[in-house]
């Protein structure tokens, strides 16, 4: 059974028998039409899906439990865009398989968003794996300043300027720096290049942030 024909619902806990939707899945069920005995899946956002039948309004008999690997590790820290640009850029960094997305502050951020946001965009990350049947759903790192970021280890890399070098594929885990529109500073770039971050263009326009992420985003996952 191909599973990404059938409609996706969050829950926390997914075992073979009787599941219950939380009460905004369960509203989200009776949006969708579904109906008793329709089959649907439920995912837990750790890489379990349970498949099964509607036995109730809130309630899923779950008859069959697939577990999926965690996808290869690419983490994109990133200044925050203003307003609705932030939901929209966290639902395609989803989409593209992002596994970890870092709200990054710079010197010349605008904004930062408040803890008290946290679980909104942390519904943002699950309505969209819902969307686009991902197993995964992204970790999501709040209020991280640029100097901790930089001391993160991964395999490639990347922080993301004009004059840098064509972007080059690598294998294994990625870190992708994504700045403000105003870029970073001179210091915060030769700072980032002592930690083995390379120095990379994608393009030689001025992005805006939620574009420059979700284009870096999609080049590397195109590699897999």
């Amino acid at each position: 059974m191909n599973i990404r024909h059938l409609d996706w619902f969050y829950a926390e806990n997914i075992e073979r028998g009787i599941s219950k939707l939380s009460q905004n899945e369960a509203r989200h069920l009776k949006v969708k039409r579904h109906y008793s005995d329709e089959l649907v899946c439920i995912f837990d956002g750790k890489g379990k899906v349970g498949i099964g039948k509607i036995i109730d309004k809130d309630k899923i008999e779950v008859s069959e439990v697939r577990e999926f690997p965690k996808e290869d590790s690419l983490t994109i820290a990133v200044a925050v865009p203003k307003g609705d640009r932030l939901d929209f850029m966290l639902q395609k960094l989803t989409e593209l398989n992002v596994s970890t997305i870092i709200l990054m502050n710079t010197k010349r951020s605008v904004v930062m968003p408040r803890e008290t946001k946290q679980e909104r965009l942390k519904r943002i990350l699950i309505e969209a794996c819902k969307q686009c049947r991902r197993a995964w759903v992204p970790e999501l790192r709040n209020l991280t300043e640029f100097s901790s970021v930089i001391k993160e280890e991964a395999d490639s890399k990347i922080i993301l300027n004009q004059d840098g070098v064509k972007i080059k594929f690598g294998m294994g885990t990625t870190l992708v720096l994504v700045g403000p529109e105003g870029g970073f500073t001179e210091e915060e770039m030769k700072e980032a290049e002592s930690n083995g971050f390379v120095k990379t263009s994608i393009s030689k326009n001025t992005l805006r942030i939620e574009t420059a992420a979700i284009a870096v985003a999609a080049i590397i996952n195109s590699r897999n």
